[in-house]
């Protein structure tokens, strides 16, 4: 169920390239996140994105570049701040 609503709110695209599974039929869309659990970062909406599975692969378990980051981290509080999610990162306390 909220993996639904994650792709809903990234309009059902990989937030890294643009693809969206409508137009290309090879794209399957999973849930990254930007900061990885390996390096320390949380399972919570500010750190959650849709990423197709060919971006997801290959940032694997890395930090983004910082113009990336910058630019889909101001995207995150956009939508969080629309979404009406907590400061941090939850969703009136349901755990991610």
């Amino acid at each position: 169920m909220l993996k639904k609503v994650y792709l809903a709110l990234d309009s059902f695209r990989c937030l890294y390239c643009g693809n969206r599974p409508s137009s290309d039929p090879d794209c399957k869309l999973v849930l990254d996140h930007v900061h990885p659990f390996s390096l320390g970062g949380k399972g919570v909406v500010s750190n959650i994105v849709t990423a197709c599975s060919r971006c997801n692969g290959f940032k694997h378990a890395k930090l983004l570049d910082e113009p990336v980051l910058a630019d889909i981290t101001s995207y995150l509080d956009r939508v969080n701040t629309a979404g009406g999610f907590n400061p941090d990162g939850t969703i009136e306390g349901v755990a991610l």
